[in-house]
């Protein structure tokens, strides 16, 4: 309040940051967008307090490694049938009133049928909850059951008042052709681990037809994406009340009350639908 202008809190070499999020301990931790990344790189990391540089997390040596590949893109072997110890592919992270970092991968660093290192199918979308204050390993919660072949899990927000995450699956993943029509927003019990997909489909959730444009500026001439990406931004109000959500290639932001959310009786028509915000 009351700042005249912008300061440069922290200068970083490597580009693509996806996501930033602050432990209780004040601690700033930033995620790498995988769109920039090789096979082993580091995705998710602490700020170093010279705001220059980063390092792992969680660190090296903890049993949660930062890629399941090798650095020639093969991918590492399951352990009992399962990649709990590892993550793939993460666009979102948020560190909870628990001291838990919930960490989505999405799990689609290639696609299925890629010729040279197709992905095991035991590679599943999932949360990774990392306890910050113990420095282990609290939870995976499994994604397969509620992820299609076209999802691309993005961001998510956590409602600690009713015990869920709620994913935003913008549905630009394989075999999508780039168009979110089966875009949907993923609701997921903590203490149980079940997950149900809900308005899949639904205008609220779906891009709209306009390609993506951005105006000229440094330099760069003005230019047009036709991708159409489906709910992307999500989050929740401060009392846990309403659920916010917006596709990327649209116009308008939407709310629904977690109450409607929350309870499987209803039908979706049935919640007096997700209501447009000016």
């Amino acid at each position: 309040k009351g700042q005249a202008s912008l300061e440069v809190y922290a200068e970083l070499t490597q580009s693509g940051i996806a996501a930033i999020t602050q432990t209780q301990s004040g601690q700033l931790i930033i995620g790498y967008h995988p769109f920039y990344l090789t096979p082993t790189s580091v995705q998710v990391a602490t700020l170093n307090a010279d705001r220059k540089s980063s390092t792992p997390y969680p660190p090296a040596g903890s049993g949660l490694l930062q890629s399941c590949r090798n650095p020639d893109g093969s991918f590492l072997p399951p352990v009992s049938g399962r990649y709990d110890f590892c993550i793939d592919w993460v666009l979102g992270f948020h560190a909870d009133a628990n001291g838990i970092l919930w960490i989505l991968d999405s799990a689609k660093s290639t696609d299925r049928a890629d010729p040279v290192h197709p992905r095991p199918a035991e590679l599943h979308a999932k949360y990774v909850g990392w306890d910050t204050k113990t420095n282990a390993l609290f939870k995976v919660i499994d994604l397969d059951a509620v992820t299609l072949p076209q999802s691309q899990h993005n961001d998510f927000a956590i409602d600690l008042k009713h015990g869920v995450l709620i994913d935003a699956d913008e549905a630009i993943g394989e075999n999508s052709n780039g168009v979110g029509s089966t875009a949907a927003i993923v609701v997921t019990d903590i203490a149980t681990g079940t997950s149900r997909r809900v308005l899949q489909g639904d205008s609220h959730v779906l891009p709209n037809g306009d390609p993506i444009r951005w105006t000229a500026q440094a330099g760069q001439p003005a230019a047009a994406w036709g991708l159409r990406v489906g709910v992307d931004g999500i989050t929740l109000d401060k009392n846990q009340e309403w659920l916010y959500f917006a596709p990327l290639s649209g116009y308008e932001m939407y709310r629904v009350r977690m109450t409607d959310l929350l309870d499987a009786t209803l039908s979706e028509d049935a919640w007096g639908q997700a209501e447009a915000l000016e």
